[in-house]
């Protein structure tokens, strides 16, 4: 027993560090101090420009009880003094001297095996004070060994890489393995409309000779928070601790006990348990918080519909979200229905639709009715805006899912409903909760609404709804309705949202599918539906095989135009793509001359398909791709401008606007025999991804003709007016001193999407518009809060464009003559950068401001065919 029992005590003595002599008080001179400005491209945090403080004292450090295993030491604070971390003139210093902000009364420190587990602190302890304590204590932790281990300190609970040197002992602390508690953080699940996070957190101690106690150790911890699709919007903090060794004192009586329990409990009943992570401080409501209904006065112009895809409308926006999220429900309800807002109605249903809390969707809940037919414009802007919440509720999507079972009359509503409902499911699955009870009730709802509603737009409403919920497993059924939908519309809707889904679930199976479909196998199909098959054939790694047989098909003759669109989608699909064009090459595919010939490529149609760069910055890459499939008759069919941006190892659409034509070539005399639908025209569109309702021009042969009739290229058309929320992030990182960093950040996209066509029989020529305006307006911080001392970098940005997409035709004479036109005007990116630090003694804080524009010059392309 005494061997085993000497063992234990030689293992325990080889793997603990330290070994402070029990009731013997070591004072150490500790400093700390928390910096932030804007960081340079490495990630480092420049001392120039820089806001922040710095806490200086004396600390006290005994072991005051231990057993084998567990130490309690107690930390005493002597005399603290806060004051600037930047050399800074008197004038602008906002520090008094003097003031001592942290208490003086003790905090234990529970180690066991020498890794903290608790603190214990007396139950008056302030929050300030007791998180610059767990700093202190966080100093604490260290082992004589090499190897990775968890611990836990003022950071949460994190993974740390222990190096050991002859000189000391090196800490790395992983800062994305720290498990605390999170509540109130949030972030977007797609990569590309969040923030890059880039930290570092070391720890270096220098043992005494013996290495029975610490004789210093120094700490320094970054990090830098980067808009991933504008590295310059960025801020960054720096935070440092120092802790030397100064004097010993002799050793005083410790605390009675034989166990742990015994010797917390003689310490008294005020001193209670407390957890090493640091606490948010309380938050008290600044000369900034005000109520919501005042800053909705404040900004009443700035929110009307005149301002929408201008500046001040996003500015406004952000300013009213920040309000309204501490607001209740009824205040919410008395600004919604105050007779001073009804001209802005619309764009407080924006930003009340995604205030994302409580208060305010039980707000919105009490104003809406979706079965209220005079209800419809509010609920679309509504309905559009909550499809962007980036961290939905239960309530939101259990509400649109009861409301679609509740059977919505209003066709317009109950596909917005469901499109809705489909990107909330879609965001659920993107933050890993695809297994959610909610979510697989949606799915359930859409696949039996697809397979048991008759009527054929309400097929069509869910296959839409499919392609914005991108529900991996209805894949299959999708392609079904794409082969065998009973009407042209079904078809090409379900091969449309077959294109959202990734190249891995485009089995062997839907590639016969689409393949059976393009060559028309078993049935004729309308030249979407064809032109879409061939579309994601050449999307999903086609064989050597299949794109061989794709080229021999340009031989018909029966539709020039769609043997014209694949011709050309093929030339891009080789231009982009490297791998592939070697291996057709060195197949001999390309130079086989019974299909690459002049009757094969000398195909004369209209139609196009190219794609480009528009814009290649070191954040990010933007692409664009035209797509415009015409008619056997020379008209229109269906026409796609995508608009792609990759950053952050994320690709996102940002926009896709598509003009459609149905059933239209029986009054030109060359009617498709597989084209069953009515006379309709319109604009699909798509934003980040999300699906919105189309808009219509006209549907059926009265309301064709009264446009052909009444409306020129002057009238135009609003499709989709409003402010969605694009960015939105709330992140609180507890450094390793005890300091929390609250970094937030919001952006809005205020857009206007119009559009005219105009078509004149006399002069047998048409002209189609398309202006999709936009601004963007972004608010963002990064703030140390200590209680005693804060300081914090606001960062704003703002820009105004607009994108035009023009197509003329001209069928007077042969040939038919179609010229395709894209613009955008240059523009300025503005941003402002406020830097400030104060204390609550302070009479005013300081603050120091700047600003810079960035041009971005103007983009213009032009295509421009006939057609023999």
């Amino acid at each position: 027993m005494k061997i085993t029992a000497v063992f234990v005590l030689l293992f325990s003595s080889s793997v603990l560090s330290v070994n402070y002599e029990a009731g013997k008080p070591y004072r150490y001179k500790y400093s700390t101090s928390v910096v932030l400005n804007e960081p340079t491209s490495d990630g480092q945090v420049p001392a120039k420009g820089s806001v922040g403080f710095e806490l200086d004292t004396e600390v006290d450090i005994s072991v005051v009880w231990q057993d084998s295993e567990n130490k309690l030491v107690k930390l005493q604070v002597l005399e603290s003094k806060v004051g600037n971390a930047v050399p800074r003139k008197a004038t602008d210093n906002v520090f008094q001297s003097g003031t001592d902000p942290v208490s003086k009364q003790p905090v234990y420190v529970h180690l066991k095996n020498d890794k903290i587990t608790e603190l214990y602190a007396s139950m008056e302890e302030s929050i300030a004070s007791l998180n610059i304590k767990r700093g202190l204590a966080s100093l604490l932790q260290v082992q004589e060994q090499n190897g990775k281990a968890k611990e836990v300190d003022a950071s949460g609970e994190c993974s740390v890489d222990y190096t050991v040197t002859e000189l000391n002992i090196i800490k790395t602390k992983c800062s994305a393995s720290c498990e605390r508690p999170r509540e109130g953080e949030f972030s977007h699940p797609r990569k590309m409309l969040g923030v890059d996070v880039e930290s570092s957190i070391t720890t270096t101690f220098d043992l005494t000779d013996d290495k029975s106690i610490i004789k210093s150790v120094s700490s320094e911890e970054s990090h830098a928070v980067r808009l991933v699709i504008r590295q310059s919007v960025a801020s960054a903090t720096l935070a440092k601790q120092s802790m030397e060794f100064v004097s010993s004192g002799e050793a005083t009586a410790t605390l009675e006990g034989t166990t742990l329990e015994d010797a917390v409990k003689s310490l008294g009943d005020d001193v209670i348990s407390q957890s090493p992570i640091t606490q948010l401080l309380d938050q008290q409501c600044s000369s900034g918080c005000r109520p919501a209904a005042e800053v909705v006065a404040e900004v009443r112009e700035e929110l009307k519909t005149e301002y929408l895809a201008k500046i001040e409308s996003p500015n406004a926006y952000l300013k009213v979200l920040q309000a309204f999220r501490n607001t209740g429900k009824d205040s919410l309800v008395d600004i919604l229905m105050s007779e001073d807002n009804s001209e802005i109605v619309p764009q407080l249903v924006d930003i009340a639709a995604v205030t994302q809390t409580t208060a305010s969707h039980e707000a919105m809940m009490e104003i809406l009715d979706f079965k209220n037919s005079d209800m419809v414009d509010i609920l679309d802007r509504y309905l559009v805006s909550v499809s962007f919440l980036n961290h939905p509720s239960d309530d939101v999507l259990q509400k649109l899912l009861d409301s679609l079972q509740e059977d919505i009359e209003n066709e317009k509503v109950r596909e917005a409903v469901a499109l809705a409902l489909g990107a909330l499911a879609h965001t659920y699955c993107m933050q890993g909760k695809c297994d959610a009870q909610i979510v697989q009730d949606t799915k359930t709802w859409f696949i039996e609404a697809l397979e048991n509603f008759e009527e054929d737009i309400d097929k069509v409403i869910y296959l839409r709804a499919m392609s914005n919920s991108r529900f991996e497993d209805t894949v299959p059924l999708i392609a079904k309705y794409a082969q065998n939908g009973q009407t042209s519309k079904i078809q090409v809707t379900a091969l449309e949202t077959l294109k959202v889904f990734d190249s891995s679930l485009i089995t062997d199976e839907i590639k016969q599918i689409l393949n059976a479909i393009y060559h028309q196998n078993h049935r004729n199909y309308e030249s979407a539906a064809r032109g879409n098959a061939a579309d994601l054939i050449l999307s999903n790694n086609p064989s050597k095989q299949v794109i061989t047989n794709l080229i021999l098909s340009l031989t018909d003759t029966d539709n020039k135009e769609l043997t014209a669109f694949l011709q050309r989608k093929i030339k891009d699909l080789l231009n982009r793509n490297d791998e592939l064009r070697s291996q057709l090459q060195h197949n001999d595919v390309i130079t086989d001359p019974m299909i690459f010939n002049y009757d094969v490529l000398a195909k004369n149609g209209m139609s196009v398909s190219y794609s480009n760069v528009m814009a290649d910055t070191t954040d990010a890459l933007t692409t664009y791709a035209l797509d415009m499939l015409m008619s056997k008759s020379g008209i229109m069919r269906q026409s796609y401008m995508d608009i792609f941006m990759s950053a952050g190892n994320d690709t996102l659409t940002v926009t896709s606007v598509g003009l459609f034509a149905t059933g239209l070539d029986s009054f030109l005399g060359e009617a498709d025999e597989a084209d069953d639908n009515d006379a309709t025209s319109g604009i699909g569109l798509s934003i980040l991804d999300v699906h919105m309702r189309p808009f219509l021009f006209f549907n059926g042969y009265s309301e064709m003709m009264s446009m052909v009739w009444s409306m020129s290229a002057d009238n135009i058309i609003t499709c989709l007016a409003g402010n969605l929320l694009l960015h939105d992030h709330s992140q609180r990182i507890p450094l390793q001193n005890g300091v929390n960093i609250d970094n937030q950040l919001r952006s809005c996209l205020s857009l206007d999407l119009s559009g005219s066509v105009e078509v004149s029989l006399w002069d047998r020529t048409s002209l189609s518009l398309v202006a999709n305006s936009g601004s963007v307006g972004m608010k963002g911080s990064m703030s140390a809060d200590a209680g005693f001392s804060s300081a914090s970098v606001e960062i704003s940005a703002d820009a105004e464009a607009i994108m035009q997409f023009t197509t003329s035709v001209d069928f007077y004479d042969d040939p038919v003559k179609v010229c395709l036109q894209m613009s955008q005007p240059a523009f300025d990116f503005r941003q402002f950068v406020k830097k400030i630090e104060n204390t609550p003694s302070a009479e005013k804080p300081y603050e120091v401001e700047k600003s810079r524009n960035d041009y971005v010059p103007e983009i213009g392309r032009a295509s421009c065919r006939e057609r023999v």
